[in-house]
């Protein structure tokens, strides 16, 4: 089998029986960098979380990503929370994402969507 020249990470999914068959996705890697995030969003974005499906709008402001919930009161994410919060988004424990940022949902969100590219 002849595998692509590039040096995104390999995911490896459907095991057949006895398991001789594998099928092989190739996943783009996203830049999940706080400039990043701060480019994408300097037009606002209506999105959603991911465990109550809450709507809410980003918007970079200056040097943060300003969040607005449905309560219409905004409030920023700096690169500090955001740079907190990565490690533990994907990882299963809610508990320490929360830990890093108080709006870790939101940020949960907002990396999903720049994950979707």
């Amino acid at each position: 089998m002849l595998l692509p020249a590039r040096h995104d990470p390999l995911i490896v999914t459907g095991w057949a029986a006895k398991r001789t068959c594998a099928t092989v996705h190739w996943v783009a890697m996203a830049d999940l960098s706080w400039r990043a995030a701060i480019a994408r969003y300097r037009t606002p974005r209506h999105l959603v979380t991911r465990a109550r499906r809450a709507p809410f709008e980003v918007v970079s402001v200056g040097d943060a990503l300003n969040v607005t919930p449905a309560s219409g009161r905004a409030r920023p994410i700096t690169e500090r929370q955001w740079e907190r919060s990565l490690p533990h988004i994907d990882r299963g424990g809610r508990a320490l994402l929360q830990e890093a940022s108080f709006n870790s949902s939101y940020i949960e969100a907002i990396v999903d969507d720049v994950r979707r590219g």
